[in-house]
């Protein structure tokens, strides 16, 4: 019986030792899977903020379609660590100095080409004043005349020597001359020229000062209209003979005769230029004038004469004027 209760109180004791096995068992079965679900819980909302940020760094940041530089993340001790925006500003001012830059240059161009159009005038009309005053023939009518005589630059002149003038040159030889002389020795004077034979029916000029009208008169030059500029420069020289400027007025009439090739008629006229207004400072440029003209028609021993006339008369001569007679003289042969 003792056995039996034993046997029986052991029983028990392995049920209740099984039964508790299996109860502990169970428990950390439980724990476990549990554990096992939060963590799959926690990787699925971490792969799910990974993405999502993922996105968001891809996405335009901006709605006008314009693209700027998107904020970086990086993973760092289990963290998700965000770069400045320090970086989108500097690449968009970079953007901004590479545009201004290019605007710079783009002046620099536009300023390159307007000085070359500035020297380009600048030469054509040194170009036109050399020819206006160089005593070369103009066979080319088309070449534009651009100087305006400035009456303000008129300065009167009184050491001319009419003895000199009178007894050395002033003369055109006769195959020239075909209006009326006068004999001076060996020499044969033009002793008047005709310019002031007007037609007062179609005057050019019209009413104010002296100044005023000659501008106005030298504007038909200007234009390269030589017969009105011849026309109007005669109205000048009969209705203001007087004036300083009639002395302007007369070279440029020899000039409009010189330019269509009329080289008698520019002679005559730059005659009467240097023995009439002989205080005038166009004196010289009449004389050297005559001989270029008396060049044209031919004449080199009395082109030579009045050059060396000219050198030896005006000492203190423009190195210009100087230079074309000197350079002339020598071209034609002169002497001395």
């Amino acid at each position: 019986m003792a056995q039996q209760k034993r046997l029986i109180a052991c029983v028990l004791c392995f049920v209740v030792l099984c039964f508790s096995a299996n109860r502990a068992n169970s428990q950390s079965n439980n724990d476990l899977l549990n554990r096992i679900s939060r963590l799959e819980s926690e990787m699925s909302d971490l792969n799910r903020h990974l993405f999502s940020e993922k996105r968001a760094v891809e996405s335009p940041s901006s709605q006008d379609g314009s693209k700027t530089t998107s904020k970086s993340l990086v993973v760092k001790s289990g963290r998700a660590v965000e770069f400045s925006s320090h970086q989108s500003a500097a690449a968009q001012n970079i953007i901004k100095l590479q545009r201004l830059e290019a605007l710079v240059r783009s002046l620099q161009g536009v300023s390159e080409e307007l000085n070359n159009r500035i020297d380009k005038l600048v030469s054509d009309l040194d170009r036109r004043l050399a020819v206006l005053e160089t005593d070369a023939p103009f066979k080319d009518k088309a070449i534009a005349r651009q100087q305006v005589e400035s009456p303000n630059a008129i300065a009167v002149v009184s050491n001319a020597k009419e003895e000199s003038k009178s007894g050395v040159l002033g003369y055109l030889p006769d195959p020239v001359n075909k209006k009326k002389t006068s004999n001076l020795g060996s020499t044969k004077v033009i002793s008047s020229l005709s310019p002031q034979k007007v037609n007062k029916k179609a005057s050019l000029l019209p009413a104010g000062t002296p100044s005023e009208r000659y501008k106005h008169a030298f504007q038909y030059l200007r234009k390269r209209d030589y017969k009105k500029a011849e026309a109007a420069l005669l109205e000048f020289i009969n209705a203001h003979g007087d004036d300083p400027l009639a002395a302007n007025a007369n070279y440029w009439l020899g000039k409009t005769f010189y330019t269509r090739g009329l080289y008698d008629k520019a002679a005559e006229i730059f005659i009467t230029g240097y023995e009439k207004y002989s205080t005038s400072p166009k004196t010289a440029d009449s004389l050297l004038g005559l001989g270029f003209s008396l060049v044209r028609l031919k004449r080199p021993e009395d082109a030579c004469l009045a050059f060396g006339q000219l050198l030896n008369e005006f000492p203190q001569l423009a190195s210009s004027t100087k230079k074309k007679a000197v350079t002339e003289s020598k071209r034609i042969g002169c002497k001395g």
